[in-house]
């Protein structure tokens, strides 16, 4: 596979090339496609530049996902395989495109939707999801896109075979742009095998599963749309077979007894007869239906179908959908017809079911939408229990936490139960008295209905309790509710960040505060976008970003105290040359009485006092995809890496080192080893969820690792006061630790793990001059809170089981090329 790499427009300016650049890295980070409208508008802020949508064009233009050689052409159809191409990179591009009234976007889609309507129908199904996802917004540049590809679909639906059977069923084709219909037939006519049968009776057990869908890809040889899927297996894959728009085959004990005989969704009948000539025998009525979202009003329908179908009542079902205005018959009260409402219960509740993505967000999320949805008429949920859970399961899984909440709520009369079973929670609380008839009349209508509860607990009994994680004694320190205050940086003293009045949508400005008072007392600044806040003890100074948006720069201004911001001048007219958003790598960095910053073809570096400026110095260099970064030796001397190359600061003047600096090692958070030409910083290894701490010497390039495990690799490294070294991840994940101590002359590394502010993550972390710790939390339904701790050393001392750096382990060959894994590790692989 060819990865996709935006590549800048020759005239692009550096605005927009430091946007394509964040483009790639965002594009390298997702691992699948874009599936649903939160993930299409990821790529909105990017379609907002004009340069940046004409250089996504320009790549696409010269990017296949199509086979364009004789040699491909082979290998697709020798090997059945697609065009390997970069998916998910590729599909990303195409709806930021979508996002944009650019004449070269518009140009691309329209050619991208030809091309596939032309040589490979199967793949237009991503170019729709994507357009109908966006069909909500007033985006006139589409309608032209969307009607081609509508029309073309109009054209295709009518041949499909789903559309033959859910016409047949008397189901309207779904207007959503995905939907999915899944029922299966057992030998047996159980849903789950029987744990306790003996081998040879599982294995005997067949099971066929017939599946519709929306148009999608049908890959191999049969390029072309594929609307379903009917397919055979017992235990152990020896029986089995496979029926679709471009296979028909039949496979026992391994060997093929019916090849390339075709049976579509309305053969069932003759399938299950071919079968039973081979002898497989199955029970023609289904033990599982399923009806995703576009489509679950059906679900009744789709049932009562099957029986009819394959009872031998397939004319009568025909004879329905095509006469809806005759008198209808009154229901029976054994009746199952599908016009008929013998299971209305049903219906209702998945009709008024929420719906909650499994993986989105935490425990304490899906509660406060449960409370939203059901809090009016079960008080019960907004027992504090509830909130313990929270708490208690906020680390755990989030099925774990699901369960619990379930659990719990067994104990007040209701049962939560999950009408899906896919990615996305379709839950529906029913009361204890008539849970039972509705788990029986889910069974009779074949709908995928999951209780909700903890394994190996009864109902009615609480929720298990885990052993509570011992929470930090903290201070919680309020700002005053004349607006909204988000701090976004720590420096000696104080903290800089935005505020907006409570009724405003957007941050309006930017404030400074001092920490040490009570209450606090944010001061307003002036300056636009002021940002990056950083201090030096060595001089007592303070410095910070501002923008100038005419010149599209960042300016930096400095002095004594922050709560005159206001009156700062210029340490400088030298401008750092960057988007209006910075990183936090990006900051000014203080090494003695130097004070740095760069971007991508420059560097500046001052040569401080107490009182201000001595000397300014700027030097050129040659354009990079990155802003230079900055770190420090344990002798003082100032390093620089940008681009391919390293340098050293010394005496006034940039000497090449002849190395590069690993974009995955935090140069820019790494902290200098006292006495020696050495630094320490983090970087990534071969595992996802471990950080390395490496080692390294500048001088000869000799290196040193070892592994930090259950860390974040982004992390940075910042001096804590005395002996002691603070590693801050960069992510806000419940399943890494928050930060690290660590004493460099001990050795004893103290754990700041999620779990030890409840159910809220760690933000910001620093030390006042008087040696306290300040630090923010994020607390869901309030945002950012201040805290200072009341025992943080006692504390950090007590509530983990102690624990020491791991030995670092020199690598046998000189840096940058050495592996991701420790050296031992490296070794005995």
């Amino acid at each position: 596979m060819t990865p996709l790499h935006i590549q800048p427009l020759p005239d692009s300016t550096p605005d927009a090339v430091q946007k394509i650049d964040a483009l790639n890295r965002k594009l390298g980070s997702f691992i699948h496609a874009p599936l649903n409208l939160k993930e299409v508008l990821r790529m909105e802020p990017f379609a907002a530049d004009a340069e940046v949508v004409r250089a996504v064009a320009a790549t696409l233009d010269d990017y296949a996902i199509l086979p364009t050689s004789s040699a491909e052409r082979e290998h697709q159809r020798t090997t059945d395989l697609s065009k390997d191409y970069d998916i998910v990179g590729f599909w990303y591009c195409v709806a930021l495109l979508a996002l944009s009234a650019e004449p070269e976007a518009v140009r691309y889609l329209l050619v991208l939707a030809r091309m596939l309507m032309v040589e490979d129908p199967a793949e237009l199904f991503l170019l729709r999801r994507t357009v109908r996802l966006l069909e909500g917004f007033p985006f006139p540049h589409l309608q032209e896109l969307r009607s081609r590809i509508e029309a073309f679909y109009d054209t295709v639906t009518h041949r499909l075979e789903a559309f033959r059977w859910l016409e047949a069923a008397g189901i309207p084709w779904p207007e959503s742009y995905e939907w999915e219909v899944v029922t299966q037939f057992s030998s047996d006519g159980e849903p789950y095998a029987d744990p306790a049968a003996p081998k040879e009776e599982r294995r005997r057990r067949v099971v066929l599963t017939l599946r519709l869908n929306s148009p999608r890809s049908l890959y191999g040889r049969c390029r072309q749309h594929n609307s379903y899927e009917i397919s055979l297996r017992n235990e152990d894959n020896t029986t089995r077979g496979m029926w679709n728009e471009g296979h028909g085959d039949l496979f026992i004990e391994d060997c093929p007894v019916m090849q390339h005989r075709m049976f579509t969704p309305l053969q069932l009948p003759e399938l299950f007869d071919a079968l039973e000539g081979f002898g497989i025998r199955l029970v023609r009525k289904p033990v599982m239906v399923y009806t995703s979202q576009g489509i679950r009003n059906a679900h009744v329908k789709v049932f009562q179908m099957l029986e009819n179908q394959l009872g031998g009542n397939l004319s009568t079902i025909g004879q329905a959908a095509e006469a809806p205005d005759q008198p209808k018959e009154e229901d029976d009260p054994g009746d199952t017809s599908a016009g008929g409402s013998k299971f209305p219960e049903v219906e209702r509740a998945v009709e008024e079911a929420l719906d909650l993505l499994k993986y989105d967000g935490e425990v304490n999320d899906s509660l406060a939408e449960m409370r939203e949805k059901w809090g009016e008429t079960i008080s019960a949920l907004h027992d504090a229990r509830f909130d313990e859970i929270g708490v208690q399961y906020a680390c755990r899984s989030h099925e774990e936490g699901m369960a619990a909440l379930g659990q719990e709520l067994t104990g007040h009369g209701y049962r939560l139960y999950d009408l899906d079973g896919d990615d996305i929670y379709l839950l529906t609380l029913q009361p204890e008295a008539h849970a039972a008839d509705f788990e029986k009349a889910c069974r009779k209508a074949g709908q995928y209905c999951q209780l909700l509860k903890q394994p190996g607990r009864a109902s009615g009994t609480p929720a298990r309790t885990l052993a509570p994680e011992r929470t930090m004694p903290c201070e919680e320190v309020p700002w005053p509710d004349d607006a909204d205050y988000m701090l976004d940086a720590l420096a000696g003293d104080f903290c800089s960040g935005r505020w907006k009045n409570r009724d405003a949508e957007q941050w309006q400005g930017n404030f400074v505060a001092d920490l040490r008072q009570r209450p606090l007392q944010p001061v307003r600044v002036r300056w636009n976008r002021f940002c990056c806040l950083t201090y030096s003890p060595e001089l007592d100074f303070y410095a910070a970003f501002y923008y100038l948006p005419p010149m599209q720069c960042w300016m930096l201004l400095g002095g004594k105290n922050p709560l005159e911001a206001n009156s700062w001048k210029r340490l400088c007219d030298l401008p750092k040359e960057e988007s209006p958003h910075l990183f936090l790598d990006q900051r000014p960095r203080w090494f003695g009485r130097s004070l740095c910053f760069g971007d991508r073809q420059s560097a500046t570096i001052l040569t401080m006092n107490p009182q201000g400026v001595e000397r300014v110095q700027r030097f050129p260099l040659p354009k990079a995809q990155h802003p230079c970064r900055f770190a420090c030796d344990g002798l003082g001397h100032i390093l620089l890496a940008h681009g391919e190359e390293t340098y050293r600061f010394d005496n006034g003047t940039l000497s090449p080192l002849g190395f590069r600096i690993s974009s995955g090692d935090g140069f820019n958070g790494s902290i200098p080893v006292p006495g020696t030409g050495r630094l320490v910083m983090c970087g990534f290894t071969d595992r996802e969820l471990d950080a390395r701490l490496l080692e390294l010497d500048v001088e000869t390039r000799r290196c040193r690792a070892t592994r930090l495990r259950n860390m974040d690799p982004w992390s940075n490294l910042l001096p804590f006061g005395d002996d002691w070294v603070l590693i801050k991840g960069a992510c806000d994940s419940m399943r890494l630790d928050f930060a690290r101590l660590w004493n460099r002359t001990t050795g004893e590394v103290l754990r700041i793990r999620p779990g030890m502010f409840g159910s809220e993550r760690l933000e910001h972390i620093g030390r006042l001059s008087d040696g306290r710790v300040v630090l923010t939390t994020l607390r869901s339904g309030k945002g950012q809170v201040v805290h200072f701790p009341t025992d943080f050393w006692h504390f950090l001392h007590t509530a983990s089981l102690p624990q020491t750096l791991e030995p670092m382990q020199p690598f046998a060959i000189s840096y940058p090329d050495i592996p991701p894994a420790p050296p031992e590790e490296a070794q005995e692989s």
